[in-house]
């Protein structure tokens, strides 16, 4: 039960495994013992109060309705996703279906549970403040997605309703630097946008905004170890991670990982390289790696996925090549697989990758229009 252990986690503030240290002093530790499941109160009391019942060797778990029942292995487990990966759906925003066409309005959307093409949330689709972005970075929160800093609009941050996709808006708030051509990484509170360019080009910036931002400035919190612009962001349970870019000197491209911490402000540290120099990429999250879709290597347009692990600092290792070449897409990913869409030549292809093992990227679908420079979010 997978599900209630992540909300046991969720309401106690830790990830893994629970321990004394991880309680918060409002919440009883002690457990209560009970003969048996008839045996439990019909009012748990206090939210986080557990109880064990002897005969069938069940913990409880009071959520302030109901208690949910855990055994032993399942107090003890560790989810096997992160608040990057999405359960229902995935979503392409932004970008532009045209080369010199004004940025889209709409939003496509596709399941997770089927293969398939893309539908448009028609709530959506006439939306003003969407179709101001394009080559943007894009974050997402358990409700929102959030698109920073495209090109037509440089200093604006928007936000959609993912869950109802029945209104989108700005948040009031605007980009403390003129950035595009960047990418977004997520923490479980806070969206970031790295790197970029600006009217001078490449810049090395990490910037930062609380999910719940309505007014005021982004903060910079900290830079990149090199200035680029049009790499791939992936985000980890604890850090965020920006791979490749093109550098000042265009078009030499990097091979660099970077990765920063969400816990606490600062810049970024050096923790890797891709297989090869890229740009124009797109990244994709799993609970335990970070996936690179390669467009470019300086002018040569490429094909390659690199993966590299969030539990220790590594290079990238090649571990597939893309149905699609070339870029930049838009990535997003399910809990077990990562899904890649649009592309240069504004294709409207879609391809997965699985997450559980190498077996090639499939074809599953279409979006609705061809897509360049959008961004990807799931729920």
């Amino acid at each position: 039960m997978a599900s209630n252990s992540r909300k046991l986690s969720r309401l106690l503030g830790t990830d893994t495994k629970i321990g004394i240290e991880d309680v918060d002093a409002t919440i009883p530790v002690g457990v209560q013992f009970y003969d048996n499941d008839a045996a439990l109160p019909a009012d748990g009391g206090v939210v986080g109060a557990k109880a064990y019942t002897v005969s069938e060797a069940k913990f409880y778990f009071w959520n302030g309705d109901v208690w949910g029942p855990l055994d032993i292995a399942e107090w003890e487990a560790p989810p096997s996703f992160s608040h990057v990966q999405g359960n229902n759906y995935g979503y392409f925003a932004g970008g532009q279906v045209g080369f010199g066409d004004p940025p889209q309005k709409g939003v496509n959307k596709i399941p997770f549970a089927s293969d398939g093409d893309a539908v448009v949330c028609q709530a959506l689709r006439t939306t003003t403040v969407l179709g101001e972005q394009k080559y943007s970075s894009g974050a997402t929160s358990d409700t929102h997605g959030f698109i920073a800093s495209g090109e037509n609009n440089k200093t604006r941050l928007v936000k959609w309703a993912i869950v109802s996709e029945n209104s989108a808006e700005a948040t009031g708030a605007t980009m403390g630097q003129t950035i595009w051509q960047s990418v977004g990484q997520s923490s479980t509170v806070a969206g970031y946008v790295s790197g970029g360019r600006d009217i001078s080009y490449a810049r090395s910036y990490i910037q930062k905004y609380p999910f719940a931002i309505s007014t005021g400035t982004t903060n910079t919190v900290g830079n990149l170890t090199v200035s680029r612009l049009y790499g791939a962001g992936v985000s980890s349970v604890t850090h965020g991670y920006t791979a490749g870019g093109t550098l000042p000197a265009v078009p030499t491209s990097s091979n660099v990982i970077d990765k920063f911490p969400f816990a606490s402000d600062g810049n970024a540290t050096d923790v890797g390289d891709l297989d090869r120099t890229a740009w124009r990429s797109a990244g994709m999250s799993s609970f335990t790696d970070g996936y690179i879709d390669i467009g470019y290597t300086n002018n040569s347009i490429q094909g390659a996925i690199n993966r590299f692990s969030f539990a220790s600092d590594a290079n990238a290792v090649f571990q597939q090549n893309a149905i699609k070449y070339g870029g930049p897409k838009a990535g997003t990913q399910s809990r077990t697989h990562g899904y890649l869409a649009g592309s240069n030549g504004l294709t409207k292809e879609i391809d997965k990758i699985s997450f559980v093992s190498v077996s090639g990227t499939t074809r599953v679908g279409n979006l609705v229009a061809g897509l360049y420079g959008g961004t990807g979010h799931q729920y």
